[in-house]
């Protein structure tokens, strides 16, 4: 099926299907995952022959951080609707989350050849990025570029580029210039950060990081304080990076990348009731996040607590029927009888 008839047919469905996707689309602006997630399965219970209800659930479980589940629910569209550029974008996009750049790139140059954009061709430089092709990456950059001068994504990628390249002045002189334009552009601000602070020894990096947050008008931006908790994390000193991941998350709650920081430093530092009450939630939210079970079974052997983390598998069970990632893991082979058990580990 070609992409204008995938969406006619689209188009056909009864309006309750499109006040229902209204409805989770403004969940999803606002960062409401969970209820956008609600919205859409009730829907997609409703129209089972609507797949904008599949792509739009695939498109929120991504952005939760959801990355295997969100593979999982569009895998049948993409079969279906193999020539709709949306959802070739969307299952790139994951490809690149999981670390597949050249399935990223494979599924990118095909909606290209469907609808080709700046966006697309900033999506394939992107790949060529993590591909470590820059200059095919810059090659696509420039031409994208060229259409659109103030193309911010695409700036910032050809900064990326430069960074990889170890030409930190040239990203810097990048961002700047993007900054200049749009002084509350707050990703490029945090790229522009990490173009200053790269390289630096962890004590350099930290001074670096403490004078921006002294000076800057910009302390309500999320990245600063996580950074600057990675690079107390990286120097050990736990405690203080726990503050800094409080402040990220008050700043934007339930971030999975101070989350899972804060909860390694909690760990470390023998916190672990407090591990138990900060990942718990976010567990049962995701069974399938290796590091937030591992983690946690950590944490529960520490507590001398086995059965509450069976519980806590049993419990996430019955909030997502049918989950492999909260099974139990099959029995360990008999051990001999002076062999010690083997502990869940926690790493960074």
């Amino acid at each position: 099926m070609t992409a204008v008839g995938f969406s006619n047919r689209m188009t056909k469905a009864p309006a309750s299907a499109l006040f229902l996707l209204t409805e989770a689309r403004s969940q999803r602006k606002q960062g409401q995952f969970a209820k956008a997630e609600e919205v859409l399965r009730r829907g997609l219970k409703a129209h089972p022959d609507d797949r904008r209800f599949q792509i739009a659930l695939s498109d929120v479980l991504f952005r939760a951080g959801r990355t295997p589940e969100a593979r999982r629910v569009l895998a049948p569209v993409l079969s279906e609707a193999g020539e709709d550029a949306t959802v070739l974008l969307l299952m790139g996009d994951i490809h690149l989350k999981e670390e597949e750049p050249a399935l990223a790139l494979e599924r990118f140059q095909q909606a290209a050849r469907v609808q080709d954009s700046c966006s697309v061709q900033t999506r394939i430089a992107r790949a060529f990025v993590d591909l470590k092709d820059l200059p095919r990456a810059e090659e696509c950059l420039r031409r994208t570029i060229e259409k659109d001068p103030d193309d911010g994504f695409a700036l910032r990628l050809l900064a990326r580029c430069r960074r990889e390249r170890g030409d930190r002045a040239g990203a810097v002189h990048i961002l700047e210039g993007i900054l200049k334009r749009n002084p509350e552009d707050r990703l490029t601000y945090a790229d522009y950060v990490r173009a200053k602070v790269e390289g630096l020894p962890p004590e350099s990096k930290l001074s670096e990081l403490k004078g921006i947050l002294r000076g800057s008008a910009r302390r309500d931006v999320q990245f600063l304080h996580t950074q600057l908790g990675d690079t107390l994390k990286e120097l050990g000193r736990y405690g203080e990076a726990v503050e800094a991941y409080e402040r990220a998350l008050t700043l934007r709650p339930g971030d999975p990348g101070p989350l899972r920081a804060m909860g390694f430093c909690l760990h470390h530092m023998g916190r672990h009731d407090r591990v138990i009450d900060l990942l718990r939630g976010p567990f049962l939210e995701n069974p399938g996040d290796a590091f937030l079970r591992s983690t946690l079974e950590a944490a529960y052997q520490k507590n001398k607590d086995d059965g509450g983390f069976r519980a806590l598998l049993e419990e996430a069970r019955r909030r997502k029927p049918g989950s492999r990632e909260a099974a139990p893991r099959r029995a360990a082979p008999a051990r001999k009888a002076n062999r010690p058990r083997r502990r869940a580990t926690v790493r960074s």
